[in-house]
């Protein structure tokens, strides 16, 4: 991200990785062609963790093949606290564009009190956007950042960034399409190691579909490093739910393997049946901590007003 020193900070063995993915349904063997082990690399200077090396992150046939998992999903990324942070921080008038906006739900939101537009790099979703009247483009940030450098008031970009290998280009475009003192408003999943925290497989958060591990302190350096001032940060879907992190607990105590959301029945009972003895766990943590489980971390930054026009 940087340019900088990296290390290693973990290795997954290519085979589990696509073996959970056949489970869910999906043959993702040829981005892994040759690899015995992925790792997962740290950037010395930030914290960010990536997976390694480039070849294993998804492209636009990966995304294309995934869509209909999230299209007849009824309950995917139609609202969100994430998207809901982001809308009470746009001020009516302002221009906006949410950068990796699927099938637009937060830009139908927003253009009721905003000027709101949409990238997206998936052009199935993009469509469907357009075809419900919103002004959603295909492509991605670094192909717009030139014609739509300096532009907005507000750049969100909500459950994306994870799915993004070229991080540095990927900021820079970002900060480019914003005026000077804009806000970047980001939210990504909250990896403190890793998202699922007893099952570091967890198919949807591996490549290729996430490729990139973020934490609190992670997007707050890459935001400095980035030429950002950070202005607020919060912890999303927390809540103090010790049930949520028993349950995950339980799952790994109980050696299931499958997505959180496509546990069968036989999974689900043994999972339940071991809730009481991982609950204690979870309420200790609670007491020390604070809090047990944050699927997500949302951030605000701001592109300092002194910043020129190349950004």
């Amino acid at each position: 991200m940087t340019g900088g020193p990296t290390s290693v900070a973990d290795r997954f063995n290519a085979g589990t990785i696509i073996t959970r993915w056949e489970r869910q349904g999906f043959d993702v063997r040829h981005y892994f062609d040759g690899l015995e082990i992925v790792e997962l690399r740290r950037c010395d200077d930030t914290g960010y963790r990536f997976f390694y090396p480039r070849s294993v992150a998804g492209e636009a046939e990966f995304y294309d093949m995934m869509d209909p998992e999230f299209s007849e999903d009824p309950d995917y990324r139609h609202w969100s606290d994430e998207f809901q942070f982001a809308l009470d921080r746009i001020r009516p008038g302002e221009r906006v564009l949410d950068v990796g906006c699927g099938y637009g739900y937060f830009v139908e939101r927003a253009a009721e009190h905003a000027v709101a537009s949409g990238l997206d790099a998936n052009v199935h979703a993009q469509r469907r956007a357009v075809a419900r009247g919103l002004d959603v483009r295909h492509g991605t940030a670094e192909a717009f950042a030139d014609e739509l450098a300096v532009k907005f008031d507000v750049v969100c970009t909500v459950q994306t960034l994870e799915h993004i290998f070229e991080v540095s280009s990927f900021f820079e475009a970002l900060r480019r399409m914003l005026k000077p003192g804009g806000r970047l408003i980001v939210a990504v999943p909250n990896n403190e190691p890793y998202l699922e925290r007893f099952n570091k497989y967890a198919t949807f958060n591996t490549p290729p579909h996430h490729v990139g591990l973020w934490n609190r302190d992670s997007l707050a350096a890459a935001g400095r490093h980035f030429g950002f001032d950070l202005m607020e940060h919060a912890y999303l879907d927390v809540g103090k739910r010790p049930l949520v992190s028993a349950y995950l607990r339980a799952a790994s105590w109980m050696g299931v393997e499958t997505e959180l959301h496509h546990h069968r029945r036989s999974e689900q009972v043994k999972i339940v049946a071991a809730i009481p003895f991982a609950l204690p766990f979870a309420i200790a943590e609670l007491a020390i901590t604070g809090r047990t489980k944050a699927e997500n971390i949302a951030m605000v930054f701001r592109k300092p007003q002194s910043a020129g026009n190349a950004g």
